[in-house]
Formats: C-alpha cells, structure tokens, sequence
C-alpha cells in the first residue's frame, strides 16, 4: 500500500509486538513525523490512528 491509500482509510490501526520493534515505534509514534520514518506520515492522516503495542514493543516510549 501506499501512503495516500494508507492516509485516506477511515481508520489506521497498527499491532506492533517485539522488543525488536522498539526502536521503530519510537521513531513512528514518539519522534517528530518525518519522511525518513514512514509510519510517522500516518499521524498526519485526518483520521484516527490507534497504536496497539505489548510491553516489549513500547519499552521505549516516552524515553529520553
């Protein structure tokens, strides 16, 4: 999909699990919204964005 597509649903849901994840979810969700992270662009949609994370995925929000 592409980011218009992924922009104009009605809704954006992500499920992200896995400490490996962490660093990713960071940068999507935490971090200023940049072309360098593509999931940040979907905070820009006029839609909700809903984020689904276990513990291990969101280990580094609201860090530093």
């Amino acid at each position: 999909m592409t980011m218009p597509t992924i922009r104009s649903a009605r809704r954006i849901v992500f499920l992200v699990t896995g400490a490996e994840k962490a660093d990713a979810v960071a940068a999507a969700f935490a971090a200023p919204v940049t072309d360098d992270v593509p999931a940040s662009l979907s905070r820009l949609a006029p839609v909700p964005v809903e984020v689904f994370l276990d513990p291990a995925a969101g280990s580094k929000l609201g860090q530093g």
